[in-house]
Parts: C-alpha cells; sequence; structure tokens
C-alpha cells in the first residue's frame, strides 16, 4: 500500500508500507511525520498507523524517493471558525437592532479575525463570517444617519401635517361663515336653520365645504352648527360654527363677525 508522506506542512512524496519501515529505522521517516492513503478520511501521524515502531533518531535529511512528488489530497475537515469572526457576524447582526452601537465591534472584530485566518495556513476558518461581519458593520454605520435624521424629521413631518389639517379645516369654517352672512343678507338678516340650506340654495355648492379635514370618520356635516335662530346684528363674538376634530388640543371657532380661529379646549369642570 502507498502512502503520502507530509511533514512541518511539507510535501515528502508517496512510500510504501516497506519504505516507510525502513525509513523508521533509518531516521529518514519520523514517528511524528503525517500520512494519508485512500480509504483514510484524515491524515494520521506515522506512529499511529506503523504501530509498534518507535524509528531511530530524527536526522534532519529529506530521502531521496524512488518516485515522483506527488499532490497531497486536501483534507475534507473544515477548519474551525475563529471566535472573533463568529462575534463579528452576530454584532453585525445586532447592529441592526442596537441602531449601531454593536457595529463598530463588528468592524474591529472583523477585521482582526481576517487577518488571523490569513496567517493561519489554513488551521483557522470563518473568513465568511468575518467578512459578512464586516459588510453588515459597514453598512449599519452607513445608514445610521439617515435614520437618525428620519428620528428628528417625522416628529416635524407631522406637526406641519396637522398644521396643514388645521389650516384647511378653518378655510372651510371661513367659507360657511361667509355662506350664512350671504343667507342673512337674503332672509332679513337670519341664519339658517341648519347648514344643508347653504347648499340648498347654492350658496354653498361643494360638499367637501361642509367636511372637517380634522375628522378621521369622512362625516359629511363636519362642524358643530351654532347659528339656528341668530341673525347677523348679533353680538358679533358670538359662536356660529365649532369644528368636531381637533388638533392639538385646538379647535376651530367660527365667530358671528366673520372670524375664524383655532381656539384651544378648556377641560370642562
Amino acid at each position: 500500500m502507498d502512502y503520502h508522506l507530509a511533514r512541518n506542512g511539507q510535501q515528502l512524496g508517496v512510500m510504501s508500507d516497506a519504505q516507510i519501515r525502513q525509513g523508521l529505522n533509518d531516521g529518514t521517516v519520523q514517528t511524528t511525520d503525517i500520512l494519508w492513503t485512500d480509504g483514510m478520511t484524515d491524515w494520521k501521524p506515522v506512529s499511529e498507523v506503523f504501530k509498534g515502531q518507535t524509528g531511530a533518531p530524527s536526522v534532519p535529511t529529506i530521502p531521496v524517493m524512488t518516485r515522483p512528488v506527488a499532490v497531497l489530497p486536501m483534507s475534507t475537515a473544515t477548519p474551525p471558525a475563529t471566535g472573533l469572526a463568529i462575534t463579528s457576524l452576530v454584532m453585525g447582526i445586532l447592529g441592526f437592532v442596537t441602531c449601531g452601537v454593536t457595529s463598530i465591534v463588528a468592524i474591529v472584530c472583523g477585521h482582526i479575525a481576517k487577518s488571523r485566518i490569513k496567517s493561519s495556513g489554513g488551521t483557522m476558518g470563518g473568513s465568511g463570517m468575518a467578512l459578512t461581519g464586516l459588510i453588515l458593520g459597514y453598512i449599519c454605520i452607513a445608514l445610521l444617519p439617515i435614520a437618525i435624521l428620519s428620528a428628528i424629521a417625522l416628529p416635524t413631518f407631522g406637526s406641519i401635517q396637522q398644521r396643514a389639517l388645521m389650516a384647511k379645516s378653518m378655510s372651510n369654517a371661513k367659507q360657511i361663515i361667509t355662506g350664512c352672512k350671504i343667507y342673512a343678507s337674503e332672509h332679513e338678516g337670519k341664519y339658517p336653520n341648519d347648514l344643508m340650506d347653504l347648499k340648498k340654495e347654492d350658496i354653498i355648492s361643494e360638499a367637501k365645504v361642509f367636511q372637517d379635514p380634522l375628522l378621521k370618520d369622512g362625516s359629511e356635516i363636519g362642524y358643530e352648527y351654532l347659528g339656528a335662530g341668530m341673525k347677523d346684528s348679533d353680538a358679533p363674538d358670538k359662536v356660529v360654527l365649532k369644528s368636531k376634530g381637533t388638533s392639538m388640543g385646538k379647535r376651530v371657532i367660527g365667530l358671528n363677525n366673520g372670524s375664524v380661529s383655532a381656539v384651544k379646549e378648556t377641560p370642562s369642570k
């Protein structure tokens, strides 16, 4: 049977049983050398395969082989991943949960792991884990400013949106108050009994004007009308209209003098 022989990572060639036994006797083969042949799952020391032969003292010479040196087969065993490579991968994933807090750890561990794996000569594994951890770490660091800006911008955007809805609600209320004034000018100074009277007489034809943008239910009439029985000659500060919806604790109020404003509600005692 022929064996592939190696020492300290260097190929020594292919030797038969008899050549290995002879080499053990004359010192050209050492018991610490490793060998492999078909049928073996991995490399083994010579002392384990040729039990009982201790061999002569080591001689630092390489024997002249009778056969050409063959390429040693690669071991089927996968080198174990380094702890730093695993740490880099885990910290890289956690970076998206911790808003980048662990991303720096992922990057540092990833670089150290790749350096050690490269210099290990194949005895350490996990290069893919280290690379993935590095990529995730750098991506998270790159996205962090965007996440911070988004967190700042979202409340501001919400506030702007609410102000826009309030402005639209005030505009609708102003049109309704103006419509009531027009109605009163045609009915001896009296306001309509119902807001729909404005639509019936084609003073306000667009139905959306009666809807309050601050309401989320899309009610046909979004304002509480208090002008039934009132006249345009009544007290100027008399409330004619109130929005049913509120924004930031404020409600739209329309007065008899034609003014419209957003007033903060006071809790009822």
